[in-house]
């Protein structure tokens, strides 16, 4: 059976955008963009299938190093900017 898997790029161009304009750590705002594009790609089809918050949240504990400080410190940012988002009531995969 095949699955088409798309709109990974666009939600992945949009957190970057997103990030940008928002004046975010761009370390961070790339960690998020990486989550938010493999969550997007785990979904069926193209349209409103985009990555959730539980999706990309558990995704960036996942990615979370138990011995680098430096990228604990990037990933609690990259959920800051995530947590942000989800109050304002904002999908993860849409820049605006």
């Amino acid at each position: 059976m095949y699955f088409v898997r798309c709109r990974c790029g666009d939600s992945f161009a949009s957190a970057i955008v997103m990030g940008y304009t928002g004046k975010h750590d761009m370390e961070a705002t790339l960690k998020l963009a990486n989550a938010v594009g493999a969550a997007t790609a785990t979904k069926h089809g193209a349209g409103r299938n985009v990555a959730s918050f539980e999706m990309v949240n558990r995704l960036l504990y996942q990615s979370m190093g138990k011995e680098d400080e430096h990228q604990r410190e990037v990933v609690h940012k990259a959920l800051a900017i995530l947590n942000k988002r989800q109050s304002a009531g904002h999908h993860p995969a849409v820049g605006a």
